[in-house]
């Protein structure tokens, strides 16, 4: 391993987010079948949520924190090789985190479960995203958290039925809580990438 891109790994901790996320698939298969009961303001007093569709926010939160290291500041300023390094950091790790949730999916479940999962890895990715743009690297957990408790208490009707804003509570196949889930990993990932003061990532510029 060139040793850049060790002294990048061990910054970033990624060694840890793989065990968190193969920890994750592990949870899923054990339990991604099921279906857990929260409480919830419906008439029923209770939301079932799939367990797959849990484990699907800490890999999200695995995945997207690994962004945060030592040198966090220096690299959202930087340009050129390290903001490509990020870029495939950030791609790799998300498409590490639809891996193991799919796998545990499917292990537990089905290939409905398995997509549903990693329809809501990319949705909770992309709240970690703007979550960590909006506040800080280490807090990426903010926004995913505050859906959550949203989709806990209100994201269904007294017929338990989600409403349309509850993507993840929607079955695989719903057309609108994928294309609600891309629309938004792919915002999360657009205001990741915007440089602070106007820096181009690509080139440099001339300092007189």
């Amino acid at each position: 391993m060139p040793d850049a891109l060790r002294r990048y790994c061990m910054a970033h901790r990624i060694g840890w987010m793989v065990i968190g996320l193969l920890a994750c698939a592990l949870g899923i298969a054990l339990n991604g079948g099921e279906q857990v009961t929260l409480p919830s303001t419906a008439a029923q007093g209770w939301t079932p949520v799939a367990a797959a569709t849990l484990g699907a926010i800490p890999a999200a939160l695995l995945a997207i924190g690994s962004r945060h290291s030592a040198m966090s500041v220096l690299e959202e300023t930087a340009t050129g090789v390290l903001f490509k390094a990020e870029s495939l950091h950030t791609a790799c790790s998300v498409a590490f985190a639809c891996l193991c949730v799919a796998g545990g999916a499917v292990v537990s479940s089905s290939a409905a479960t398995a997509a549903a999962a990693v329809r809501d890895v990319l949705f909770f990715c992309g709240l970690s995203l703007i979550s960590a743009r909006m506040f800080r690297r280490t807090l990426p957990w903010i926004l995913p958290l505050a859906y959550f408790v949203l989709l806990q208490w209100w994201g269904a009707d007294e017929y338990l039925r989600p409403h349309w804003w509850a993507w993840p509570l929607h079955r695989f196949d719903d057309p609108g809580s994928w294309a609600a889930s891309v629309a938004v990993f792919g915002l999360g990932w657009m205001v990741s990438v915007i440089r602070p003061w106007g820096l181009r990532p690509a080139g440099r510029r001339h300092i007189p």
